[in-house]
């Protein structure tokens, strides 16, 4: 199951976040193949945030995650544009502005329900 976060500052206006939660699980779910029911999706909150020497929540980027099992760099890219595309659009951003990175973890690495991944 991967498991995406997006942490950034909170928005200005919260109700963004359910369609942005929605639009990202069905970017990545679309791009890797899986139900939408497969993937998981959370935002969390960055309380403060310093970038290129300036504080201020103003130049935040929003920064996702996307932890999986590994898979070919093709699916991987795709996955990646998909999230940063579906992040932008909900938050109003640039494409370019979303950082979106990928962890592929190793089979074994992962405890669920009990059970080793």
């Amino acid at each position: 199951m991967p498991l995406v976060t997006i942490e950034d500052v909170r928005p200005a206006d919260v109700s963004v976040l359910g369609p942005l939660l929605e639009g990202v699980e069905i970017a990545v779910a679309d791009a890797l193949g899986r139900p939408r029911d497969a993937v998981w999706v959370r935002f969390a909150v960055v309380e403060a945030v310093r970038f290129g020497g300036t504080s201020s929540e103003a130049i935040s980027h929003p920064i996702v995650t996307i932890a999986t099992g590994a898979l070919p760099d093709s699916v991987v890219e795709r996955t990646l544009r998909a999230a940063a595309e579906a992040v932008a659009l909900s938050l109003g951003r640039h494409p370019g502005d979303v950082w979106v990175r990928f962890d592929a973890l190793k089979p074994g690495s992962v405890l669920t329900n009990g059970t080793l991944q």
